[in-house]
């Protein structure tokens, strides 16, 4: 019988793929570039609707994430 279990994968990078590169300085090591996404989060309260965006960075020396609402 063959193995159950699906063959381990290796991470050997992340895609940079919806960032684009800003100037925004990293809290961990100053760095003054990153990488920034923006990602919209909805709901609904009381019967309002809201609607509110996050943005995502990433140091592009020591690769600290942080978000910014």
């Amino acid at each position: 019988m063959g193995n159950r279990y699906p063959s381990p994968v290796d991470v050997i990078g992340q895609s940079e793929v919806g960032y684009v590169k800003v100037t925004q300085r990293c809290p961990r090591c100053g760095n003054l570039e990153a990488f920034r996404r923006v990602s919209v989060v909805s709901g609904e309260h009381a019967g309002i609707r809201q609607e509110r965006s996050i943005e995502h960075l990433r140091c592009t020396k020591c690769s600290h994430s942080w978000t910014k609402d």
